[in-house]
């Protein structure tokens, strides 16, 4: 079973697109990271201004 594609988990990347499982009967794991999204701090009639927040 190689190349497995990974599950879509909402809100988080896999850190890799696909995967081949050394042992096919155990679970294999990876990293997902979750999504940054950009939080509004100020606004005004000329510009917006974004930040990257991490949690």
């Amino acid at each position: 079973m190689p190349n497995q594609t990974m599950p879509t988990v909402p809100g988080y990347t896999p850190s890799t697109s696909t995967v081949t499982p050394a042992d096919p009967t155990w679970d294999t794991p990876v990293t997902y990271i979750k999504n940054q999204t950009p939080h509004l701090i100020r606004q005004n009639s000329h510009k917006r201004h974004l930040i990257w927040l991490s949690r």
